[in-house]
């Protein structure tokens, strides 16, 4: 799915895996763990959630970087945009999720990185008529 200057690829239900096996499959693919630069985004991300039934919700590519690091998209991108759930402050884990689709709450939480959850992948693309 294109959305301005991204696109996001959901990988098929069924194939969870850890924030960084997932984050290794995008990169295969070209992209990185989706970011979420604005609500439009992340209702479009949980609007594919939601059509795919993630039941184990899926990981975003926001992590904490060290001990209180505060968060990072992983592919570098800077976007004052945010959407924590609130009580994400006093969950467990380093790396963010959009929480299973049966929640219908698209409001971020935190989970233990090793946990196995669906994933979507984004990676830049170059506006439509444009050169590379």
């Amino acid at each position: 799915v294109r959305k301005g200057s991204k696109c996001f690829q959901m990988i098929e239900r069924g194939w969870p895996r850890t924030w960084d096996e997932a984050e290794a499959q995008c990169q295969g693919w070209g992209g990185h763990i989706a970011s979420i630069s604005n609500s439009e985004e992340n209702d479009m991300l949980f609007t594919m959630l939601m059509e795919a039934n993630a039941w184990a919700g899926a990981w975003i590519g926001n992590r904490m970087r060290g001990r209180g690091g505060g968060f990072q998209w992983v592919d570098g991108s800077e976007s004052a945009f945010s959407n924590w759930h609130p009580s994400a402050s006093q969950q467990p884990g380093n790396c963010s999720m959009i929480p299973p689709s049966s929640d219908r709450d698209p409001r971020w939480h935190l989970s233990f990185c090793s946990d196995r959850r669906e994933y979507v992948c984004s990676k830049s693309m170059p506006s439509p008529g444009t050169v590379r």
